[in-house]
């Protein structure tokens, strides 16, 4: 997208004339091949985008709390972001505090909501409606009939007011025009790049450049890794292509989420199958606010196709809970080194204080070593590409046999205490093999995405 575009894109969404609208051009053309030359522009830019990312995270955090029916965990969530001046979240607060009879509360964020542009509390206040009924999962307040308005962010329109990019001076009636504005940040952000840089090396990159051999190859690794190694309980996001190969390889229907281009986001998704189509139409904040850690990457360049985890804390949420995920698992799994139900080989025990497990697996051997030992050959499972996000999900056991059971028997056991499991803790994968020396054994494996903890 060139300044022209962006520019357009902004104006589209304000009630200017014809001559303030090519006054405004002038200035914001002018300002664009500033910010190519001066890297703190582009530093100060960015900085903006991250702010505003960050508040964007609280609310999508949020708004996946709503989703899951978590009022408790999403009230505080929409206050933080209301505060930080989400209209949407104002909004939203608001109802969910009415639906509970707190109406005076309510009406506090009604009037902040009303106060930031949104005709739909405006008239809330002036003329409260009967008691809704109750809503069991999210809508966004846009879906609401006849309510096309969205609310002002005060936080973006204070941008705009203090002519946060080296001077741009646009109409005042811009700081109504928050998608723009929020579009504009963001893609800002995104569309310099270093001076002398090529279009094929612009962040998020395009299709331009790619081998059509080698995106075919790395598309056709990546179907294969989701068909074998993702939970069939795991909705997928994905683009048309990618969708349409994973139905046919027999990916349940149900939980692929099909990407389209006017998808707004990935949300709803575990997983999302970040194609260079799919890079190009979120941009950074595919990675910075809702995907972002990778499990599994194919392939290279603009044929690259990431397999990436949507968090509902988005980046930042993601690094602090990472952080302590890594912590607790190390602890949790040294406890098994200390079991004396259980024994491990020397490779096993070095897996175990890494922190890199599965935390489904160490739960369901403590299990398992209530009723018979167990013996650990090792951990597996790791993804190709994969970050830290990408856990090791399967374990090597021999089947032990002893007094009252012999090896076979044992095998039966580990069967029966596995198929009578909860959902939560079922595996996906049971198969019997052949350990090195002969013996008999069963590799247990669970599917991607690993829980954190």
């Amino acid at each position: 997208m060139n300044c022209g575009d962006l520019f357009q894109e902004l104006v589209e969404h304000c009630d200017v004339t014809a001559a303030s609208r090519d006054q405004a051009s002038e200035k914001f053309a002018a300002a664009c091949r500033r910010v190519d030359q001066d890297p703190r522009e582009r530093q100060r830019i960015a900085d903006i985008a991250n702010l505003i990312d960050t508040e964007d995270a609280i609310y999508t955090q949020a708004l996946s709390a709503l989703g899951r029916g978590e009022q408790d965990t999403a009230l505080p969530l929409l206050q933080q972001a209301a505060e930080a001046g989400i209209g949407e979240a104002a909004w939203l607060l608001a109802g969910r505090l009415e639906e509970q009879g707190q109406t005076q509360e309510s009406l506090t964020w009604y009037r902040r909501a009303a106060a930031d542009g949104d005709s739909r509390a405006a008239r809330r206040i002036l003329h409260p409606p009967a008691r809704r009924a109750h809503i069991n999962s999210y809508q966004p307040a846009s879906a609401v009939p006849g309510d096309t308005e969205r609310p002002v962010r005060p936080r973006a329109r204070g941008l705009l007011d203090s002519r946060w990019m080296t001077g741009i001076v646009l109409p005042a009636t811009a700081a109504a025009a928050v998608i723009a504005v929020i579009a504009v940040v963001t893609v800002i952000a995104t569309v310099f790049p270093q001076r002398g840089a090529s279009p094929g090396q612009l962040p998020g990159g395009s299709h331009t450049g790619a081998s059509p051999q080698l995106a075919a190859v790395a598309k056709a690794d990546a179907v294969n890794w989701i068909v074998q190694q993702v939970s069939r309980s795991a909705v997928v996001a994905c683009d048309a292509q990618v969708c349409a190969d994973l139905q046919r390889r027999g990916f349940p229907a149900a939980n692929l989420k099909w990407l389209g281009p006017q998808s707004y986001d990935p949300l709803g998704s575990n997983l999302v199958v970040a194609t260079a189509a799919i890079r190009d139409q979120f941009g950074r904040r595919l990675a910075s606010v809702w995907a972002p850690a990778v499990i599994a990457s194919f392939g290279s360049g603009n044929a690259r196709i990431d397999i990436r985890l949507e968090y509902p804390g988005g980046g930042a949420q993601y690094r602090t809970d990472q952080g302590t995920a890594v912590r607790a698992r190390k602890a949790a799994d040294a406890q098994l080194l200390t079991n004396k139900q259980l024994t491990f080989s020397a490779t096993a025990g070095a897996q175990l204080r890494s922190g890199d497990i599965d935390p489904r697996l160490p739960q369901l051997i403590v299990a398992m070593a209530q009723a018979h030992p167990v013996h650990i050959v090792d951990f597996g499972g790791w993804s190709p590409g994969g970050g830290p996000a990408s856990l090791l999900r399967w374990v090597d056991l021999a089947a032990v046999g002893g007094a009252h059971l012999t090896p076979a028997a044992y095998l039966r056991w580990m069967r029966s205490f596995i198929s009578v499991q909860r959902a939560q803790y079922h595996p996906d994968r049971v198969q019997r093999l052949t350990l090195p020396g002969g013996q008999p054994g069963l590799r247990i494996g669970y599917g991607a995405p690993s829980p954190l903890r």
